[in-house]
């Protein structure tokens, strides 16, 4: 597998991985911050209320008892990835530090996850458009499809370079904790010592 020398052509893989992880973690403190101030000012029902007065919910007999449901659970779930994201490039950050390769697997496992739902999620949404289910003539679609193939080749890219810093830190803690095998004692001076049979 194809494995980067540095980070983004000027710094080295592992001042990328602490940029990235700092990005990581910033990011995801601002959705946590964001999370919180929707959970104590936003109205679920007032929402839901929005939704379901718009032309194309409104023949939905039950819009008003699902949507809060689905609204409460999304903004559960982004909560909830926010938290994780923020432990896992913690994490990351901590084991590029001190030098714990171990520590920086939740946040490729993350980026990998990271990659597979988005890039299903574009294969879907083509699939969509080819069929006519989705209306391929409005703009947000291609907006979205394209949005998403780029954080999918962008994360790839995220995700080869911490990987091979993660490999590079194995090596090196590989060669530091290698057992040194002593040279075998000739008979003579096991005799000399006294030690002989």
């Amino acid at each position: 597998m194809w494995e980067p020398k540095d980070c983004c052509c000027c710094c080295s893989r592992k001042t990328g991985c602490l940029v990235l992880g700092g990005l990581g973690v910033a990011f995801a403190l601002l959705s946590i911050i964001s999370d919180i101030h929707a959970f104590t000012t936003v109205s679920v029902v007032d929402m839901a209320d929005g939704i379901c007065t718009e032309p194309q919910f409104s023949h939905f007999e039950n819009c008003r008892k699902i949507v809060p449901n689905i609204v409460m659970w999304v903004m559960v779930s982004h909560f909830v990835g926010a938290v994780i994201c923020l432990m896992a490039y913690s994490m990351l950050i901590h084991g590029v530090n001190k030098k714990i390769p171990c520590l920086m697997m939740p946040s490729m496992v993350l980026m990998l996850i990271k990659i597979i739902f988005a890039s299903l999620l574009g294969l879907l949404l083509v699939i969509l458009m080819i069929s006519g289910h989705v209306p391929s003539h409005m703009m947000v679609f291609d907006v979205i499809l394209v949005s998403l193939f780029l954080a999918t080749f962008i994360w790839t890219y995220i995700l080869l370079v911490v990987r091979s810093h993660y490999r590079e830190m194995r090596c090196e803690n590989a060669e530091d904790h290698r057992v040194l095998i002593e040279e075998p004692v000739s008979e003579k001076e096991l005799i000399g010592k006294g030690l002989g049979y």
